[in-house]
């Protein structure tokens, strides 16, 4: 009878200790999958092969050409222009993709800066098609991967259960702002595009709902977009009408408002709609110590990580 109360107790305080580990471990497995659960997917690289399983199944292999590096492929693109894009620190991979898809590289590691990024059909064992680059910035929304083929020409491809190409590879540069929406993903419902040395915005259908842009647009939402020729920053809507008295030194878009720095290092925000500020002013010398945080219906700036002020939206 003792051994039992003491194989009951022992049991009790294992369970005490294990249970909570064991919901916390389950929580974080299904918490970070996005298309799928990504922990489930492995790959294993063996006798110059790759093959890759979901938990113990084996969806496909991919037989690699080269013995420096074969694996999945680096989340890698380059921003030439202006365009406050998502940052990526270079290091992310690409994963498998609706069970069946996934991004590879399969080169000399004196070639990968420059290697194709091979779209890869696990299921059916084939390259479907090779790309310069591919940005997908962690995540944009309805699964959208903007990819640039052999003729250093961008496009998009929406990848589900099946690929489907929803821009032809026709620009010389597309990007998206850095706006998330409310599940964290890359905003897209508009694109800027560069074709011919003019900028404009085309949304997913691949119709221009913009005007041309002389100049390179360095952010743009919904309503408002930012130009800049190098040295002055203007605000116009999609009709190319400026929106403001002047051109700026710098400008930019937070939430619904403009943040304006002018010649004299005097900063604030602007309601281009009430044509009223909505901010106390501000001497800032450099514009990229400026940072913002949007919660709760309030928008906080801040100034190299110190608060300045917080402001409600209306």
């Amino acid at each position: 009878m003792q051994t039992r109360k003491i194989s009951f107790v022992v049991i009790l305080i294992l369970l005490i200790l294990f249970l909570p580990l064991t919901i916390f471990a389950t929580i974080m497995h299904f918490k970070t999958g996005q298309n799928t659960v990504l922990e489930n997917y492995e790959d294993v690289v063996e006798d110059g092969k790759i093959s890759f399983y979901n938990q113990d199944t084996l969806l496909g292999t991919y037989t690699c050409q080269n013995t420096d590096y074969c694996d999945y492929a680096f989340i890698r693109y380059n921003n030439p222009y202006d365009l406050q894009e998502p940052e990526s620190t270079g290091k992310e991979k690409y994963s498998i993709l609706y069970n069946r898809y996934t991004f590879l590289m399969d080169a000399a590691m004196t070639e990968l800066l420059n290697a194709d990024i091979l779209l890869y059909d696990i299921q059916n064992e084939q390259v479907l098609s090779r790309y310069k680059e591919v940005k997908n910035y962690g995540g944009i929304e309805n699964d959208l991967y903007f990819v640039k083929n052999e003729e250093d020409l961008w496009g998009a491809v929406e990848i589900k259960e099946e690929i489907t190409l929803k821009i032809p590879f026709q620009y010389d540069y597309i990007g998206l702002a850095n706006q998330k929406n409310e599940t964290d993903q890359v905003k897209a419902e508009s694109i800027v595009a560069l074709k011919d040395d003019k900028w404009f915005i085309i949304n997913q259908e691949n119709n221009r709902i913009s005007d041309e842009f002389q100049n390179s647009i360095t952010n743009y939402n919904e309503n408002y977009v930012i130009v800049s020729d190098g040295a002055r920053m203007r605000l116009l809507n999609y009709r190319n009408i400026n929106q403001l008295s002047k051109d700026y030194r710098y400008l930019d878009l937070v939430s619904k408002y403009v943040a304006i720095l002018e010649d004299t290092n005097d900063f604030y925000l602007f309601d281009p709609v009430t044509n009223q500020e909505i901010s106390k002013h501000y001497t800032v010398t450099d514009p990229t110590s400026l940072s913002y945080t949007i919660q709760d219906g309030m928008l906080t700036i801040y100034e190299n990580e110190e608060l300045l002020e917080s402001i409600a939206i209306v």
